[in-house]
């Protein structure tokens, strides 16, 4: 049997040690590798979520001037509300309802992807004030549908009672467009670099 002498433990050793160390350096540069990479997401994703504001942004400055021009038009409408005729029947002259489209998928995959560990917490912090928002737009879109088909929409003798839910309906889209605006444009001048 061979002996194993001085030198060689020196050599094995030494022959551990450097393949340990070019484990670890490997691991160390896979790691940095992946957070480059989570870092590099992180900023495509936020730079989507500006832009899907600005998206918004108009969308919410449009239902602004849109749903006001359709009150004017609406309140143009009361002194004919004499309950011979419904209201379903006057929306023409109104021009009907206006909701907005609003997207959050951007804001969706960023706040759930591994992409969120890596956005400045106050990116987030304002994310969510804006987004968080939104949600009352789609539970006016909620009370319009029921309006428009509801029998209160329909009966000539609640023709009043449709109105001024009407009215009320679009007053509280202005007045939410307003805040979420304010919000928006908050965040945008924050956030957005092209802004």
């Amino acid at each position: 049997m061979a002996r194993i002498g001085r030198q060689d433990v020196r050599f094995l050793v030494l022959e551990g040690i450097m393949v340990l160390f070019g484990v670890l350096a490997a691991l160390f540069v896979d790691e940095w590798r992946q957070e480059r990479e989570l870092r590099a997401d992180a900023w495509a994703a936020m730079e989507s979520v500006v832009v899907e504001v600005r998206e918004n942004l108009g969308e919410l400055q449009a239902l602004d001037s849109v749903v006001a021009g359709r009150m004017e038009l609406l309140d143009a409408l009361e002194p004919e509300l004499d309950g011979t005729t419904p209201l379903a029947s006057l929306a023409g002259r109104f021009r009907g309802y206006r909701t907005p489209e609003l997207s959050d998928n951007a804001w969706q995959r960023l706040t759930a992807g591994r992409a969120a560990d890596h956005v400045p917490g106050a990116f987030l912090q304002d994310g969510f004030a804006v987004y968080s928002f939104n949600a009352k737009f789609s539970r006016l879109e909620d009370e319009v549908t029921r309006l428009v088909f509801s029998e209160l929409n329909f009966n000539p003798g609640r023709v009043r009672t449709a109105w001024s839910i009407a009215r009320e309906i679009m007053d509280q889209q202005v007045a939410w467009a307003g805040v979420s605006i304010e919000r928006y444009q908050a965040f945008l001048e924050r956030w957005d670099g092209d802004g």
